[in-house]
């Protein structure tokens, strides 16, 4: 193992950039070298994309310098994220940036989430430091905040997404790897959790970082309501349903829980129901959600079964 790089906090030297990829479009090489500039070093991780996407990022990884780790199968974010993280503790850089393939990072984003931990007063305790975000789909930013903002200006939040998070490495020894076994969806939500439950604090820049899609949100008129869809995957659907009964019921207990997540639950069906397409088979999704959620059932679903499981696989 490399000597860790000197100093706690994050700079550009001691942070070390994790990109999780599957299938990347035509873009990711640009929205790739843009991050690899805001840190030491770089990681993508694979989870067995096609041939052509494969040579993709084999000739960047040698253009950026790169370290590139190909899975020979599709292992879930949790596992590539603790394939990244581990590699780069190993280097003995001291923060892992964790980002998705399709998110954009903005100029001098690296160094406000510094700025946010320096003007913190509790830097000891902070275990994650994520970013303000812009949704190109709809211009929804998540954190809306007064202009002009001061230099450090950051939030406590309970839990982040996982790109454009900062994630002290000294905490993941402390707190574990994240869960093989949620393998995509509430993954950066149950770490979170994990990191408060150890006394760990969670910081959030106020700066805008990033451009970041979460799923093709649109907004759509209702009545006198103004709705909004996320346009999912079936697949994605079982995982988020299943995934989020799964970490209620560890948090509320079983009944209330599952109580929750069905009471959630009811607004995406409607919204489904009403605007997005593949409206059964993401139904059945959901169904097939629950029911392992309430068995606690994890890890990759696989696609043998009946006709419908089979379904959610094509185009996933």
């Amino acid at each position: 193992m490399n000597k860790p790089l000197s100093g706690s906090g994050p700079r550009k030297e001691n942070i070390c950039t994790i990109i999780v990829t599957y299938h990347p479009d035509a873009g990711f090489p640009e929205r790739a070298a843009k991050a690899a500039r805001q840190a030491s070093r770089l990681v993508i991780v694979d989870n067995h994309s096609s041939d052509s996407a494969q040579a993709m990022l084999r000739n960047l990884s040698s253009s950026l310098n790169a370290h590139l780790i190909l899975n020979p199968d599709n292992l879930g974010l949790a596992t590539a994220l603790n394939q990244g993280v581990s590699w780069a503790k190993g280097q003995g850089f001291l923060w892992a940036l964790t980002l998705d393939q399709d998110s954009l990072l903005l100029e001098n984003m690296v160094e406000n989430l510094a700025v946010a931990y320096q003007d913190c007063p509790f830097r000891e305790e902070v275990g994650m430091i994520g970013t303000n975000y812009q949704d190109p789909n709809n211009g929804y930013i998540y954190q809306k905040v007064p202009c002009p903002l001061a230099t450090g200006a950051w939030i406590e939040e309970k839990t982040l997404i996982t790109s454009g998070s900062l994630l002290s490495i000294a905490a993941f020894d402390r707190v574990g790897p994240f869960r093989d076994e949620l393998f995509i969806d509430q993954v950066d939500h149950e770490y979170c959790l994990r990191l408060r439950q150890c006394g760990y604090r969670i910081l959030l820049s106020l700066h805008l970082g990033m451009i970041h899609p979460v799923g093709m949100r649109k907004t759509h008129k209702f009545l006198w309501q103004t709705l909004e869809t996320t346009h999912h995957t079936p697949l994605r659907r079982y995982y988020l349903t299943r995934n989020r009964l799964i970490l209620a019921r560890q948090q509320y207990g079983k009944v209330r829980g599952t109580v929750r997540v069905l009471k959630k639950s009811r607004k995406d069906i409607l919204r489904i129901l009403l605007f997005e397409d593949q409206k059964m088979l993401k139904l059945y999704a959901m169904a097939l959600g629950v029911l392992h959620g309430i068995r606690g059932k994890a890890g990759k679903l696989r696609p043998e079964g009946n006709f419908l499981r089979k379904k959610l696989f094509l185009g996933a």
